[in-house]
């Protein structure tokens, strides 16, 4: 708890332009313990084991699948000729608005440029891991430098590089590709790279990934499966208990067995037994003073409390990558049309803030491009990325809209129209007399037959 204090006068110190008062709150002082979550590169490597898990993998998968759903375009600046020329400039290097992946001959070799969706999905996941890094890497080829976004592993930077509070570079660790013992580092300027922060710059430059909450869970659900599966292993064979009769034994042996000799009985059955329950015997072959019987478990019955816990960590996790509307339907959840309607909007927002997230990140990549092909520009003039088709209402709500406005005759679609909309749905196409029946009933819902006026006085005037 932070201490009070009183004080008798106050002078507030002046802002200074681009720095304020305060300091930035680094994600690694906020009271943790675990030192892994400190260091930068075990965390990095906590959080990869963490994605190893089948819910972590599918949840991730999910929230930035719904991202990458988004339709990307290049909006220029509203009565510019000359942002709209940028506009299409960085079209054509993106490949978007129409334009396909850049393909060029660099090196003596025939280069595709990697598309703009996979480098977007290389990008979003420093919304995962806290931060992203991306050198730009330009490609000059024929009157067009083709700027490329190649990332950089988080794992990789080996410390931050400051002047006086602005960072101004990144060291990064560097593999020699002639030996593994050959370990050393590269400077990147700051310039040179896009350097994305999850989920702002307020969190410092490693951000506070959503893997930092799903972590620990990943952690438990790989025991608490590891624990089932021991589990099942324990009672996939019946238990076998032997009993031994002292009297028979006695009747055997011609004398009352002493207790060495009844330890040294009991520690040969245990070795049969062990040798039947690891399945290297396949049956069992025992004296007569000894009597085998089992105890039989079934192997579901034993693990059942484990798959509820199991299934709880799940939801957990599904819920922390805002994906939960994944287990509508599974054990202890709700199979609600309406349930699952509110959380997959919640998705559609979360999607769309990665996507905010990541145009407003990209305005210092935009401005390379358009100062290497074209020159200076001035801010106001430069192009944005822009997105849509994100939080939009659900498919089945549009469905209904639109059968409402049919039936009310404010949409009257012609036979071209219906040969449209069948081809993008991949629906085989009408036949001629259903194309001659739905142009009869357009236009019966489009000219109606004249109503007489209608008037309050009795009998009409």
């Amino acid at each position: 708890m932070a201490l009070s204090v009183q004080v008798g006068s106050y002078t507030a110190p002046e802002a200074v332009d681009g720095r304020g008062v305060g300091t930035q709150s680094l994600p690694v002082n906020d009271g943790e313990q675990n030192l892994k979550l400190v260091q930068l590169a075990p965390r990095i490597a906590a959080y990869r084991l963490a994605m190893r898990s089948a819910p972590c993998a599918v949840g991730a998968q999910a929230l930035l699948g719904l991202a990458t759903q988004a339709t990307w375009d290049v909006s220029a600046a509203p009565d510019s000729p000359a942002s709209e020329a940028a506009a299409e400039v960085v079209r054509r290097t993106l490949g978007l608005g129409g334009y396909s992946a850049p393909v060029i001959e660099w090196d003596g070799r025939v280069v595709a440029l990697p598309s703009w969706e996979s480098r977007m999905r290389q990008l979003l996941t420093g919304a995962l891991y806290g931060f992203a890094l991306a050198e730009m890497v330009a490609y000059p080829y024929q009157g067009t430098t083709y700027i490329d976004l190649e990332p950089r592993d988080q794992s990789s930077v080996r410390q931050w590089v400051y002047e006086g509070r602005r960072i101004v570079a990144v060291d990064q660790w560097m593999r020699e590709p002639y030996g593994l013992s050959m370990v050393g580092s590269v400077r990147i300027p700051y310039e040179r790279l896009v350097h994305l922060v999850w989920p702002s710059t307020a969190e410092g430059v490693e951000g506070v990934g959503l893997l930092r909450q799903v972590e620990p869970l990943a952690s438990d659900y790989r025991r608490a499966t590891n624990l089932r599966n021991v589990l099942v292993q324990r009672y996939a064979v019946p238990v076998p208990t032997v009993t031994i009769d002292e009297d028979a034994l006695a009747r055997v042996r011609g004398s009352s067995p002493s207790q060495q000799e009844y330890e040294a009985a009991r520690d040969e059955l245990l070795r049969v037994l062990r040798r039947y329950t690891s399945h290297e015997e396949s049956a069992l072959v025992l004296p007569s003073w000894a009597k085998l019987s089992f105890e039989s478990t079934s192997a579901a019955g034993g693990a059942y409390p484990m798959n509820s816990v199991i299934g709880d960590i799940e939801r957990e996790i599904l819920q922390a990558f805002y994906v939960q509307f994944l287990a509508m339907g599974s054990n202890g959840s709700s199979g609600a049309y309406a349930t699952a309607q509110v959380h997959a909007e919640l998705a559609a927002q979360m999607a769309g803030d990665l996507c905010q997230w990541l145009a407003e990140g990209l305005s210092s990549y935009i401005r390379t491009i358009v100062t290497a092909n074209i020159g200076p520009m001035p801010l106001d003039q430069l192009p944005r990325l822009t997105y849509s088709g994100i939080r939009s209402s659900l498919w089945v709500e549009k469905v209904g809209d639109v059968t409402a406005l049919l039936a009310a005759g404010v949409l009257t679609p012609t036979a071209e129209d219906e040969r449209a909309i069948r081809a993008a749905l991949e629906l085989p196409a009408p036949t001629r007399a259903a194309e001659v029946r739905s142009e009869r009933e357009r236009l019966g819902r489009t000219v109606r037959p004249a109503q007489p006026a209608q008037t309050v006085i009795p009998g009409g005037i």
